[in-house]
């Protein structure tokens, strides 16, 4: 098989939180196990060999349905959507919040974190001879199955971090939660849990840059309007509010948490 560095978190994501450094582009990680901090080149960071790649055995053609046609278009979009608003102060509207939330959601299913948990929870539910099959395939294809659903009906509300405190980022950036007012409830897995696609409180939460953060209602199930869907709430969050969030992310992390300063690490 062709051996393939997959990154579960793409580099024009991280890119946001890294610095220059002697022509390197690096970022500030912490790993959660060892507690070490190092500065790292954000092309050495959240990747896996041959986590896409489709086993030759399915006798399809890997390229139509890998991270190249799955992934790469909605990186592509989100630098442009991103460099022309809020890089600039500018929020984002109509077509540009779209390419934003369908950055998130894939986002939310492709990381090495979502697909180990599924995996576990296929394990633990399915029959013996179901048991440690390679669900590859079936992965590549949950990126967009039930997507247009989901983009059609979604809603997205972003958060501002502000007196000089920004967001986090992990290995595992966009999340899955039932929202019920102060009280935020993780969901590991879709597999079993399809139903809280039509829950109001159903959230998926992202950080999209050091100092901007959305959270996604995807309102399946709930008539959405065009006007919902193009426009967008924008709040500021206290430093406590802040770090809430943060910790959060940490928490839902899979290893690593990435960070613009090492000031950011401290809660």
């Amino acid at each position: 098989m062709h051996q393939k560095h997959n990154h579960y978190v793409p580099k024009v994501y991280l890119k946001r939180w890294s610095f220059q450094r002697k022509g390197k582009k690096l970022i500030y990680s912490l790993n959660l196990k060892n507690k070490l901090i190092r500065s790292q080149p954000t092309n050495e960071v959240c990747k896996k060999k041959n986590l896409y790649t489709i086993p030759s055995s399915y006798g399809l053609d890997e390229n139509k349905i890998s991270e190249k046609f799955l992934y790469k278009i909605w990186e592509d979009r989100w630098q442009v959507v991103l460099a022309k608003t809020l890089d600039k102060g500018l929020i984002p509207r109509n077509e540009e919040l779209g390419d934003i939330m369908a950055f998130i959601i894939v986002q939310s299913m492709r990381s090495l974190k979502f697909k180990n948990d599924s995996q576990a929870l296929i394990n633990k539910i399915a029959s013996d001879e179901l048991k440690n099959i390679d669900f590859t395939l079936s992965y590549a294809y949950l990126a967009i199955q039930g997507y247009t659903d989901l983009i059609n009906n979604c809603t997205i509300e972003l958060y501002k971090a502000n007196l000089g405190k920004r967001f986090i980022t992990t290995d595992n950036p966009a999340t899955h939660w039932i929202v019920e007012g102060k009280l935020y409830t993780n969901i590991k897995s879709l597999i079993r849990n399809m139903d809280v696609l039509a829950n109001p409180n159903y959230k998926i939460i992202c950080p999209i840059t050091p100092y901007w953060l959305g959270i996604l209602t995807p309102n399946l199930g709930i008539p959405v309007t065009v006007s919902q869907r193009n426009t967008c709430n924008v709040f500021e969050l206290s430093l406590e509010e802040i770090n809430i969030f943060n910790t959060l992310l940490e928490n839902t992390s899979h290893e690593m948490i990435f960070a613009k300063s090492l000031n950011d690490f401290i809660k």
